[in-house]
């Protein structure tokens, strides 16, 4: 692992820390009544969830590759955390509104998962 992997995964989840305290601050001081609370709680997570995602996506790949990096791995965990944070904003927009429902999370679920399957065939 060089320096810049390093600085890059301590930095990220340091920023997730960050906006996971933020929203903890907001959700013990507000309780989402409004639309716009609940929109914004929902958005924090998802950025929560992607920015925690993303280095340890990165990580995972790393260890798993005997510690060896391939071109294209932070591409890789970008993109996992990305579809990790949007599923979590969809699910917790679900939720905050009232209208979540079983066979539309195992969709929403399937779909992501799906998604990164074809994203990530190599031929």
């Amino acid at each position: 692992m060089g320096s810049r992997d390093r600085t890059l995964v301590i930095g990220l989840l340091v920023g997730a820390l960050a906006v996971w305290v933020v929203l903890l601050v907001v959700m013990s001081a507000l309780y989402p009544d409004a639309a716009e609370i609940r929109l914004a709680v929902a958005s924090g997570i998802g950025v929560a969830v992607g920015l925690t995602a993303a280095p340890l996506a990165w990580l995972a790949a790393f260890g798993r590759r005997e510690r060896r990096t391939r071109p294209g791995d932070w591409i890789r965990a970008v993109r996992r955390g990305v579809l990790a944070g949007a599923l979590a904003a969809f699910l917790a927009t679900l939720q905050l509104t009232g209208t979540t429902s079983l066979p539309i999370a195992a969709f929403a679920i399937l779909l992501v998962v799906s998604l990164e399957l074809v994203l990530s065939y190599r031929r």
